[in-house]
Order: structure tokens, then sequence, then C-alpha cells
């Protein structure tokens, strides 16, 4: 396993053992770029030999001890840091934009640490490194075992066809689409369907007037106000705007969207929608009108109209009278 920035539109991957000079092609077996990870297969038995699997821990507490092990800039041997937990919240994720759970920890995590395994004291793996905060020292991130279990059961059939139409599209000329060719090595072959969401604008409502307004009895309702819903949202069916969410799951949802977790910690709502899957359903109580209601609302991958990633695919364009066309995406606007 490793991550999906590391191997993101590559035609040939490469991996080494610690200790080892040789280097074993390796495949991509899925690539998930929202999450930022992707796992790989090594043919070779020679490269298994004399390696000992590492088994998933929990997600660990704050100022839990951390290891973070990888081969980070400054050398070519294996590098371990040793840090602890010092925050676990919903975090942007670079390389996709993605608001997912994060563990920041005060090890150093620098380029080449990407894909490697973060420990606790026992040797048991609690995420894997893959950001730190630029311009900040000791501010590293890690993807925690929640997120690395949703990303490995999440598997639908690669749709092989894509990859063979466009890799038999025409060469072109002018006023002809043209499509650069797919290597076999760039497709994964498991896809992932996503991470849901409600398809919900929210707002929170720790202010006393706001909270005045929907006549929200403090003692009584915590929650937050839900300001719209996508159109193509699984969700649109079932809630409207103006509905207050005063609990997900069971969990009370705090004015400021988060609930509970242990004793000291909390998380936004939305990390109970993440962990589920598409077509499942979760329990809402709501209040529409002052009237508490139960809903189960479906939830669903938010399609977008545009492509916030445009990794290991080939961009079709099209030439029309000297002019250069291309679909419209988030990356292109950011150029």
């Amino acid at each position: 396993m490793t991550n999906a920035h590391v191997v993101a539109d590559s035609t040939f991957v490469e991996v080494r053992k610690s200790g080892d000079a040789r280097k074993y092609a390796a495949t991509r077996i899925k690539v998930s770029h929202e999450c930022d990870l992707a796992t790989l297969a090594v043919d070779d038995d020679r490269f298994w030999t004399g390696v000992t699997p590492l088994t998933f821990g929990s997600v660990p507490s704050l100022q839990d001890e951390v290891s973070v092990v990888g081969y980070p800039e400054g050398g070519e041997g294996v590098s371990v840091t040793v840090g602890v937990v010092s925050r676990i919240e919903i975090q942007r994720y670079a390389h996709s934009g993605a608001n997912l759970l994060a563990i920041q920890i005060d090890a150093a995590i620098n380029p080449g640490n990407s894909g490697g395994p973060a420990l606790d004291d026992n040797g048991a793996v609690i995420g894997v490194a893959f950001q730190n905060q630029q311009d900040s020292q000791n501010i590293g991130y890690m993807i925690p075992v929640p997120t690395i279990s949703h990303f490995l059961d999440d598997t639908v059939p690669a749709d092989a066809a894509d990859a063979v139409a466009a890799a038999a599209a025409p060469a072109g000329a002018n006023g002809s689409l043209m499509t650069p060719p797919v290597s076999s090595s760039m497709t994964p072959t498991e896809r992932c369907e996503g991470f849901c969401s409600l398809g919900i604008y929210w707002q929170a409502l720790e202010n006393e007037q706001l909270r005045a307004y929907y006549k929200l009895d403090d003692a009584a309702h915590t929650g937050v106000l839900v300001r719209g819903v996508a159109p193509l949202a699984a969700a649109s069916d079932y809630l409207q705007r103006d509905d207050v969410l005063l609990a997900l799951e069971g969990n009370p949802i705090a004015n400021d969207g988060s609930f509970a977790v242990g004793a000291q910690e909390r998380l936004s709502f939305q990390h109970l929608i993440h962990v589920r899957f598409p077509r499942e359903t979760v329990s809402l109580r709501v209040l529409r009108a002052g009237q508490a209601l139960e809903l189960a609302v479906p939830v669903q991958p938010l399609r977008r109209l545009v492509p916030a990633t445009v990794y290991d695919m080939p961009q079709p364009y099209f030439v029309y009278g000297g002019f250069a066309f291309v679909g419209l995406s988030e990356p292109y606007l950011h150029e």
C-alpha cells in the first residue's frame, strides 16, 4: 500500500525492499485519488521472501506515541521518526481537495515519507503518512485506519471497455476528437466508488439570534442548519432547506456540527457519513417547522459536473479551425 499521489499518472512502477538493491516491477491494483491511497502487486516471489505482513491497529488517542517509517529526502536508507498524536479531525487532503478524517502528528514527515506506515507501540499500523503543513514545523498528517479500511472494502469491477475505447481513439486531424493512448499499466484492475455524502450545504447554529429565529430551545435542541441540498444528491428527496439536523445515527450533533468521540474528543458529523458505503442509509433526527422527524436517508458519493481531479486518464481535446477545446475541470481552472 502507498499513496495515490506517489503513483499518479505513472506508466511504470518499481519497488525496492530495505536492504535489497534489486528493484521489482509492480502493478497498480486499486487507486483512490479521493483518499490518496493505492495498492500495488508484485508478481516476483523473491520480493516477498522474508517479508512479514503488518496488522492494522485502531484509531489512537491524543498524546499516543507514533513511529513513522519511510524513505524521506536526505538519504537512501530507511528512516524512523517518533512523535505523538496531536490532533484528530477532518482535514483537507492536498492531493484531491477532499475533506476526510486525518490524524496530525508531530513526527517529521518530509517528501519521500509518503506511503510509509505509521506504527503504534505494538508495531501495528495506525495510519499512512501522506502530507505535511507547509511553512510549519512538526505538523504532519497520516491517513487513519477507518479511511484505509473504507478504501480496501470499497471496490467495484473496473470498466475495461473505457480504456480499450480510449486506446482505440483515432489519431485525429482538424475537427476530430483526439485522445492520447492509454498504457495498460496506468489502468488499475479495481476502482472505488468513493466516499459518501448527504449532498447538503449546512451552517453552524452557534449564533443566538439565528437560533431564536428558528425557535430552537437551547436546553432541548442542538444541531446544524441545512442551507440547501444538491439537486443530484440522494438526500434531495428527504431533506429540505431550513431543516435542522439534530442527531445522526443516534449521535447528538452540536451547534458547531461536531459529535462526541470518547470523553474528550469531537469530530465533524460528516465523518459518520464518510464511513458508510453507497446505497446504505443513515438515520437522521430532523427538526422541520418545529416538528421533530425521524428519517432514513440514503447516502451516495456526490457526482460532480466539473471533475475535481483528472489523474490517470488521458484528456480528450478537440481541434477546430486552429482552436483547441478541452473539457472543463478544476485543475484547468487553477492553471
